[in-house]
């Protein structure tokens, strides 16, 4: 789906925006890489570094995601969605989370406060998604969040 836009008759309405989205996470990535590279190459006269494979972990492999908007509405109700959680921006700030974030829980890394799992087993039904490293690197990747859902999802049909 696309960004989450307004609730209209009981139905969450969402921006046919997906696409645009996803194209825009990509290019930042590749400007940042492209970056490294400048940089690394001006270290070394000697060795250059050209451009690399595309990492799996950005690469598209449902091609529809760039195309196909997605979802524009949904009935909350009749999809049995009870909870949201939302979660906006690049910094990651649980401190409002009512969960126990010191040495006591190994759930919660000391030094960044962020979850050192996807799945919390101290607290049933308490899930992370989209944290760097949490599960993989590509924990933190929009192209690839299914993987972190699928953890989910497995974990909720046990």
């Amino acid at each position: 789906t696309g960004r989450f836009q307004e609730v209209k008759q009981g139905h969450l309405m969402f921006k046919p925006d997906r696409a645009e989205s996803l194209k825009a996470a990509k290019a930042g990535h590749d400007k940042i890489v492209g970056m490294i590279r400048d940089f690394a190459n001006t270290l070394d006269a000697e060795e250059q570094f050209p451009s690399e494979k595309p990492e799996a972990e950005w690469e598209v492999s449902n091609q529809s995601l760039l195309t196909d908007p997605g979802v524009l509405s949904l009935d909350a109700e009749e999809a049995g969605i009870t909870n949201i959680l939302w979660a906006c921006g690049w910094a990651s700030d649980l401190k409002w989370l009512q969960v126990d974030q010191t040495e006591t829980n190994s759930e919660f890394d000391l030094r960044t406060h962020l979850p050192s799992q996807i799945v919390s087993e101290r607290y049933p039904g308490l899930f992370f998604a989209g944290f760097p490293w949490v599960g993989t690197i590509q924990s933190m990747n929009i192209l690839n969040m299914d993987a972190d859902a699928k953890i989910i999802m497995d974990h909720l049909r046990k």
